[in-house]
């Protein structure tokens, strides 16, 4: 069965270019709007097709709320009218509907490790903190986007790999950056 992806063109590209695009697959540039067919060229690589498909407005899995999962996979909680469901890496998790592409964001005041679920961190904190991006279960082309909000600065380290070869980012007060995961290592966007 194909798996549809809503992934940034760049991350469709960093797929492509480590080899982790699936033959069969769909994958939807939400920052271009183009969908892409993962096929078997004729060297036996896998590469990406335009479908010719014009998409516009949100993409969204139809639900009517009966289904405990979808294709052999878990539907964990309940969802509601307007929910649209996200895979988290080993789970479809209801979401409400924020206009356009879900965005998981976490505050934190303090060091943190993320969850495979989180998007986006907010550093808050008025000493500098320590974040930490898990790779655990966490799939090729997932970012998480790391800004300092506070006054103080935050250091970025992967739960294993690196981050654009190295061990660790810093990041000052109103810094942002964002983190793409390879299956491996973190490299920023």
């Amino acid at each position: 069965m194909a798996t549809f992806h809503s992934l940034k063109y760049a991350a469709i590209l960093s797929l492509l270019n480590s080899s982790g695009l699936v033959a069969g697959d769909l994958y939807f540039s939400t920052d271009q709007s183009t969908l892409y067919l993962a096929c078997t060229n004729t060297d036996g690589a896998v590469g990406i097709a335009q479908t010719g498909l014009i998409l516009t407005g949100n993409i969204q899995l139809g639900f009517n709320g009966n289904a405990a999962s979808i294709a052999g996979t878990a539907v964990v909680g309940t969802p509601q009218a307007g929910d649209v469901l996200v895979f988290n890496g080993e789970n479809w998790i209801p979401q409400a509907e924020s206009g356009g592409q879900t965005n998981n964001v976490t505050t934190q005041s303090g060091n943190y490790s993320t969850a495979i679920t989180d998007d986006t961190i907010f550093c808050n904190g008025t000493e500098p903190q320590a974040i930490t991006l898990t790779t655990t279960g966490l799939k090729a082309g997932h970012v998480y986007t790391v800004k300092v909000i506070g006054g103080s600065s935050a250091t970025v380290v992967a739960e294993s790999g690196l981050i654009d070869g190295e061990d660790a980012v810093e990041l000052f007060a109103s810094d942002s950056a964002d983190f793409q995961f390879d299956e491996t290592n973190f490299y920023l966007e």
